[in-house]
């Protein structure tokens, strides 16, 4: 769990650094090993605390085009408002708050902020969708791979293009 301590905190700048193993923040994907450092700074001003935090972790991967494993370092920064307002956190929050607005309300006795969540899901949005090892990233496929070179000049051409595939075969030609 992350928290951020906020019991009798004075107004003004507070400073955080700290290490999370992965396995202390629930639902957090298996990709990630070792440890997530979490740092930032909060700004208390009464009952509003702005948030801002950086997290960074290791992802172990595995390469689409050579099946191989790598570590691929994953970093997010993320500012958010957080306001003590007990009315809006038993209130009907979706309908007393706007659906832009990116201050979320804690009880007013809330002794610590728990930005667990927020970690997981920053972390696991930023997990790369094409997963290319480094050593590979600046080579084309053919290189990797000669024997895919020519191979769609040797793939049988349809005689007939359907109508509905014939502008993406222009862009293809082009």
């Amino acid at each position: 769990m992350i928290h951020l301590i906020i019991q009798g905190l004075n107004d003004g700048v507070h400073l955080f650094d700290f290490d999370v193993p992965v396995s202390d923040i629930p639902l957090l994907s298996s990709e990630f090993i070792g440890s997530v450092h979490v740092e930032g700074r909060m700004q208390k001003r009464n009952r509003r605390y702005d948030v801002e935090w950086s997290a960074t972790a290791t992802a172990r991967l595995v390469c689409d085009r050579s099946l191989e494993e790598f570590d691929e370092p994953i970093s997010v920064h993320v500012m958010q408002e957080f306001v003590a307002d007990t009315h809006h956190v038993f209130g009907d929050i979706d309908a007393e708050r706007n659906e832009d607005s990116q201050v979320i309300p804690i009880r007013e006795d809330a002794t610590v902020i728990d930005i667990t969540d927020e970690v997981r899901q920053e972390l696991m949005v930023h997990l790369p969708m094409r997963r290319v090892a480094p050593k590979y990233r600046d080579k084309e496929l053919t290189e990797l791979f000669p024997e895919l070179e020519g191979r769609d000049a040797e793939a049988p051409q349809p005689d007939v293009v359907n109508d509905q595939w014939a502008a993406l075969r222009k862009l293809k030609d082009i």
